[in-house]
């Protein structure tokens, strides 16, 4: 199929098209297009952070970059473990294992993606837009903090480490979203863990990319994490 990144990734498609991975607490589709499609937050019955299976706002999508691909994948035995996996134009493999980890701290979220170029050179995009909360407020105060991208988002701070080369534009519904392309060589591992913070507290989210690893040296280690902020009065009544 002929991906456009610029169009809504999340957008809804066939239900059979989604697969579902879960940690006990909360559950998320994967889609087709490497998009976090649903997941309430901190619960099954918690207003959606990403809610594109019913055309609504927020996305979090790692997918191969412009081009033809064609999209499978499977589930590793005895699992809710999801290894999406795409054939592109020019015969590169890319998978992207998703895992909804289960935490220690209870009211708390950990997604784990690692990306691998299985065969080829593959160009990987990510786009993170977060709406935590009643109302799915758009991300706000997005700025550039040294190696870091920070905004807010309901009641959460966010940080995305590593992103050299991300970008802010505009997504649908005027809403900044957070734009991220980078080369993977084959062989090359780029993993994100994302850690929501406990239910009701601020938080610090930061979603951290490796882009493309550094030449005679093994895989860059990448994550995402995210840790409690100091108690602090939301902008606005919404929890994240």
């Amino acid at each position: 199929m002929q991906d456009d990144f610029g169009a809504k990734d999340s957008g809804p498609k066939a239900l059979r098209d989604y697969a579902l991975i879960a940690d006990g607490e909360r559950g998320a589709l994967v889609g087709p297009h490497g998009e976090y499609a649903w997941m309430c937050f901190p619960v099954w019955d918690s207003p959606p952070a990403f809610a594109g299976l019913l055309g609504g706002p927020g996305a979090y999508v790692v997918q191969p970059g412009p081009g033809r691909w064609v999209w499978g994948g499977y589930y590793e035995d005895r699992g809710l473990i999801w290894h999406s996996r795409w054939v592109t134009g020019d015969g590169a493999i890319l998978e992207c294992r998703e895992a909804l980890a289960r935490s220690a701290a209870p009211g708390r979220a950990v997604i784990l993606r690692r990306c691998r170029a299985v065969r080829g050179r593959s160009r990987v995009r990510a786009l993170l837009d977060v709406r935590t909360g009643h109302g799915a407020p758009r991300m706000r105060d997005v700025r550039r903090d040294g190696p870091e991208w920070t905004a807010r988002g309901g009641g959460a701070s966010l940080r995305w480490r590593g992103a050299d080369e991300a970008v802010v534009r505009d997504g649908d519904g005027g809403g900044p979203v957070l734009d991220l392309a980078f080369d993977l060589d084959e062989g090359r591992p780029a993993t994100w863990s994302w850690r929501s913070p406990r239910a009701g507290a601020a938080a610090r989210w930061t979603p951290r990319s490796c882009g493309r690893p550094p030449s005679g040296t093994g895989a860059r280690p990448c994550r995402t994490a995210a840790t409690p902020s100091p108690r602090a009065t939301p902008a606005s009544p919404t929890p994240s």
